[in-house]
């Protein structure tokens, strides 16, 4: 019976924890996420996204193949910058 309540207790702990997580829906859970450049681009192009093409903007060239920060979304175009490479 003690090892029941001591489950119970964190069970019940885990289900407050899980309630008060911010669950990210829309454009605000894409923000911040990295995606990966489809082909080259400048200005505009597409890349990949939790699984789908998307359409981009960046103000500088983007080469295929680069990881790119979602910074923005209106509508069905992501703003994007080039993500810093660690050196």
């Amino acid at each position: 019976t003690a090892t029941s309540a001591v489950l119970l207790v964190l069970l019940v702990g885990r289900l407050f924890a899980l309630r008060r997580k911010k669950i990210g829906t829309g454009a605000e859970a894409m923000i911040g996420m990295t995606g990966e450049a489809i082909d080259d681009f400048a200005i505009e192009g597409r890349i990949w996204l939790l699984g789908e093409s998307w359409s981009a903007r960046c103000a500088g060239r983007v080469r295929k193949g680069e990881k790119v920060k979602v910074m923005a979304k209106d509508g069905l175009c992501l703003t994007v910058e080039k993500l810093k490479e660690d050196n």
